[in-house]
């Protein structure tokens, strides 16, 4: 068994989580690349515990990872869940 590490960084404007805790992480493949869906939630007790969501692309390069956050979904629709996310 062969076993590969890789090591990513978050790039783009990530100032607008307001400090937001991330409530879950989802990977979907959505036409031929690898998402990351980050779900925030509120801190203030009786509130709604999801807020917003923030969608990543993962894009490789030869000597560096990263997750570039996306502006929009460009038309598609994800569904995320435990083990079940769809695109």
């Amino acid at each position: 068994m062969q076993t590969t590490v890789l090591y990513f960084e978050r790039r783009g404007d990530d100032d607008d989580d307001d400090g937001r805790p991330v409530l879950d992480r989802y990977l979907v493949e959505s036409r031929g690349k690898l998402l990351m869906v980050v779900r925030l939630g509120d801190r203030e007790p009786g509130r709604l515990p999801t807020t917003t969501f923030r969608v990543f692309e993962r894009e490789d390069e030869l000597f560096n990872n990263s997750w570039i956050k996306l502006p929009d979904l460009g038309g598609r629709m994800l569904f995320v869940g435990r083990g079940c996310s769809r695109s």
